[in-house]
């Protein structure tokens, strides 16, 4: 196993098992896994297909590039792997984006106004980088079939004040695009997919930086998404995440402030609403 080194970018806490009525708990064991200046995002699966979860990690201060740690299936890692990516990558995702099984890499460029596709070649392997035009500052990306045709397409959460997300529908694995969507609101700096209102169609809801709010399109089914409403959250509104909490079957969401230190939780009413 490779000597894990104590001053580096990404954090493993390791869980262990405690009595079932035992509040959850980390070990003391930790793993520091030595990306590179400026890292950003990282991401979990299996990415060679060897039932193990890997760990993509995006950087961008010196050098702009994508690095995968190879899991060995105890929280370490064997080898790793950097491609060159293009101007500040921000986000990326974990997602088979042409139908042939294998794990490709999606990787939005903050300084390129960019979206990148890492194609998956074989075990460990992967083509050339190929770069397709989203809006200004892409930051957070979510994927997901928005036209029902079974690809992955892309949605791109935009960080300017102007407030869009970027719509890239995937051809036979081609991104085709972008088309761009208003959030109503200012510096959307995350984006996520879900049914919101039990149609059948995705939806996507992005948290608002700027503006202390969250958006929410409701998809048509066919790549393209209604006028943005929103709902206010916590100040410096920063990230979300979406899952069912309170036993019904509607999605709701949770919210971090950045700017109040806060986490808030708005209850979905199956129709593309939330409360707080």
């Amino acid at each position: 196993m490779r000597n894990l080194r104590a001053a580096t970018a990404a954090l493993l806490l390791l869980g262990f098992s405690t009595p079932a009525d035992a509040a959850p708990v980390f070990s003391a064991r930790s793993m520091f896994f030595d990306v590179a200046n400026g890292t950003q995002r990282v991401a979990v699966g299996d990415v060679d297909g060897d039932n193990r979860p890997d760990y993509v990690a995006t950087h961008g201060t010196l050098s702009f590039g994508v690095t995968l740690f190879w899991g060995e299936g105890d929280g370490s890692y064997g080898s790793k792997l950097t491609l060159t990516a293009a101007a500040n990558p921000k986000d990326v995702v974990i997602a088979d984006m042409n139908g042939d099984g294998r794990k490709d890499l999606v990787v939005s460029n903050s300084g390129a106004a960019s979206v990148s596709v890492f194609p998956a070649t074989g075990v460990r392997t992967f083509g050339a980088r190929v770069d397709y035009p989203a809006g200004n500052q892409p930051a957070s990306i979510a994927v997901g079939d928005l036209d029902g045709d079974g690809d992955q397409d892309v949605v791109i959460a935009n960080q300017v004040v102007t407030g869009t997300v970027s719509v890239l529908l995937n051809v036979a694995g081609v991104l085709a695009g972008p088309s761009g969507y208003g959030t109503s609101s200012s510096t959307p700096i995350q984006v996520a997919l879900g049914d919101l209102n039990a149609d059948g169609k995705l939806d996507a809801v992005t948290a608002n930086s700027s503006s202390s709010s969250i958006s929410v399109l409701l998809g048509n089914g066919n790549g393209t998404f209604g006028t943005a409403t929103t709902f206010a959250s916590g100040n410096g509104t920063y990230s979300l995440a979406l899952a069912r909490l309170d036993g019904d079957t509607n999605l709701d969401v949770a919210v971090a402030n950045n700017n109040v230190d806060s986490l808030n939780v708005m209850m979905g009413n199956g129709a593309g609403g939330f409360g707080r």
